[in-house]
């Protein structure tokens, strides 16, 4: 697959998100199962739901998105309207039992707030691989 950030000029990259428009649903609580099944189905996914360039912004809490991340931003992530008051900390993780040997990162930010928040009580989580 080409890199599709190579459309993109670099200083647009920090905030736009190469997304897809698949609809999931609102979740509460990201298993490390739902998870895998996610991301193994995540190339079928993008062949029905292709990915388009696109801003986000402060998403609704529960937010679920399959986001492709350019290579420069070593990691990191976009910009999607909030301010996140901690790094991402990392830790990879394997699937458990039952399903294919893999191992993938999981970036989590504890503390995120936007001007209209009074209370700073919201998580991110993003589950990292390359398909």
């Amino acid at each position: 697959m080409a890199d599709p950030s190579a459309q993109v000029a670099p200083p647009l990259l920090t905030h736009l998100h190469c997304l897809s428009k698949m609809p999931y649903p609102p979740v509460t609580t990201l298993a490390v199962e739902m998870v895998g099944d996610l991301l193994l189905k995540a190339p079928a996914a993008v062949q029905q739901y292709p990915l388009q360039w696109t801003m986000l912004d402060t998403p609704a809490d529960g937010s679920l998105f399959l986001v492709w991340v350019p290579p420069m931003l070593n990691g990191g992530c976009a910009s999607d309207g909030f301010v996140w008051a901690d790094a991402d900390q990392g830790y990879s993780m394997e699937l458990p039992k039952g399903y294919v040997s893999w191992t993938f990162l999981i970036y989590i930010s504890f503390s995120k707030y936007d001007i209209a928040e009074v209370w700073v009580q919201n998580s991110r989580s993003r589950a990292v691989d390359s398909f």
